[in-house]
């Protein structure tokens, strides 16, 4: 962000006051489910939000009835027990649920629209939503509105739900959604005069397909793909929440406004201690550990006070925000955006995957605490100075341990936190730059996706990269058996450029062009 250094002081001192991070939840090991993915059933169960009460196989669900009248369905489940209701009604306005039990609603090729909310939960009971066959909701406020309810998504048989509304799609207030099979499609029209995609406290995906187009572009209320908040208020809310996990499953977001969002800030909570009067502050933290994510964010970014009108307006389309920590562990994520592709307010930290981030008038990578890049592959391309592919607002917060890098922008932080231990090389970018061995074995080679991008600062890494000597080669013709975003990959040739030769002995290395 252009306005950083208010922001990066107020990071230090909520990060020195504050109790260290603990998620929220009680997570458990996978199941048998078959929206498990091996990547996330090895790693800790408090950054993959397992839940075996979230499974519908944890539960034993028997039939019940519900009451139908002029298309409206009404389903009160007051007994407490764990029924099923099966709806195949073709045309309905309205569906009106009221549990405190664990409950399975099965959606059988059903068409509701309404003018009003069309589907409204309450009560505290988990809602299970299984999909058979085409299922559609359209609703002039919004299509899924609950209060305390937390709402599980799945199909055994490619079953999809289609949700248009001219508010938000799904609103869950104190309510978790977890998508694990089946498909989800949710679109807020450009012409909604407000509406989020999906906002709830929590958001858990661990299969399936998730397509959001939230595209509202009414000032002050303009649409954000998916929303976790999570609130404090313990005399409310049984858990704070506030936590994005995606375990698997395919995900893709085109927002007006933020995409994919834990946006509770606590900075400005004033509360940092995990059990203080306000109750446990939500985690406000983004997990990445599998899938395939798509993101676009459209909105032109609005600084406070660049409005002569609005003094107070602001807009910030980021790609992936979390208050609090990030972290990714695995997946394919492409990130397009207007202002910051990834946004930390505390932590972020690649561990593996691979990412495309792009920014057109921001910075691709900003944490406003540390920035740690320990494996993965992440090609980062940020707007002109001052903003930039990586910014960590200190080289000192950037630590460097391995992994492929490629980052190019205005400006450019470099690893030199105490724990680096890797080796990166700053450059100026070429249409073509690589790195080869002394005897001319190609380490990495990079082609510029566009030439507005030549000139600008280029900061390339890798776990291959050791101390010795190296040369580096701009405008060669680069052959490669693949391609990622530019960042060639497999077996590499070059043809002709121009190479200079340099020795890598710290942890960066600035090497001049030799174009």
């Amino acid at each position: 962000m252009r306005t950083k250094l208010l922001a990066a002081l107020l990071a230090v001192s909520i990060l020195v006051s504050c109790d260290s991070f603990v998620p929220s939840g009680k997570p458990s090991k996978p199941g048998s489910s078959s929206s498990s993915s091996s990547a996330s059933s090895a790693l800790p169960d408090d950054v993959t939000y397992y839940m075996e009460e979230d499974l519908p196989s944890y539960y034993t669900f028997t039939d019940g009835s519900y009451a139908e009248e002029d298309g409206t369905v009404t389903i009160a489940n007051t007994s407490g027990e764990n029924l099923r209701y099966t709806i195949t009604s073709s045309s309905l306005t309205k569906i009106e649920v009221e549990t405190d039990s664990a409950i399975e609603i099965v959606l059988d090729n059903v068409t509701i629209s309404s003018k009003k909310n069309t589907v409204t939960l309450s009560g505290s009971g988990t809602v299970f939503l299984k999909l058979i066959g085409t299922n559609t909701i359209s609703s002039s406020k919004k299509g899924i509105k609950s209060e305390q309810n937390s709402l599980v998504i799945y199909s055994e048989s490619d079953g999809s739900l289609e949700i248009t509304s001219y508010e938000d799609g799904i609103k869950l207030d104190g309510g978790r959604l977890r998508v694990l099979s089946g498909s989800l499609s949710i679109t807020v029209p450009e012409d909604a005069e407000e509406g989020d995609g999906i906002d709830v406290f929590a958001y858990v995906q661990d299969g399936g397909t998730v397509s959001v187009e939230a595209l509202c572009s009414a000032k002050d209320e303009e649409s954000k793909g998916i929303k976790a908040k999570g609130d404090d208020d313990s005399s409310v809310y049984s858990d704070p929440m506030g936590y994005i996990a995606i375990n698997s499953g395919e995900l893709t977001i085109k927002s007006y406004g933020k995409a994919l969002t834990a946006n509770w800030d606590w900075s400005e909570d004033g509360d940092c201690a995990l059990d203080g009067d306000n109750g446990t502050d939500p985690v406000s933290s983004v997990f990445i550990n599998g899938g395939t994510i798509s993101i676009e964010t459209t909105g032109t970014p609005v600084e406070e006070g660049e409005d002569s009108n609005d003094p107070t307006y602001s807009l910030s389309p980021e790609g992936i925000e979390a208050k609090q920590h990030m972290i990714i562990n695995d997946g394919t994520i492409v990130i397009k955006t207007t202002d910051d592709a990834m946004n930390a307010g505390a932590t972020l930290t690649i561990n593996g995957g691979k990412i495309y981030a792009v920014s057109s008038d921001n910075d691709a990578i900003d944490s406003n605490g540390t920035l740690e890049i320990n494996g993965g592959t992440v090609v980062a391309l940020g707007a002109g100075t001052p903003e930039g592919a990586i910014d960590t607002d200190s080289d000192s917060n950037f630590t460097y341990t391995g992994g492929t890098l490629v980052a190019i922008g205005g400006e450019n932080n470099t690893p030199q936190a105490s724990g680096t231990t890797g080796k990166a090389v700053s450059s100026t970018a070429s249409s073509t730059m690589a790195i080869t061995t002394s005897s001319g074995d190609v380490v990495m080679a990079f082609t510029l996706p566009s030439s507005s991008y030549s000139g600008k600062s280029a900061l390339l890494a890798s776990s291959s990269l050791e101390k010795g000597s190296y040369k580096y080669v701009t405008g060669a013709a680069i052959t490669a058996d693949e391609d990622f975003h530019g960042l060639s990959e497999g077996d590499v040739t070059l043809s002709g450029g121009t190479s200079v030769s340099f020795t890598i002995s710290s942890k960066v290395t600035t090497v001049r062009s030799g174009r």
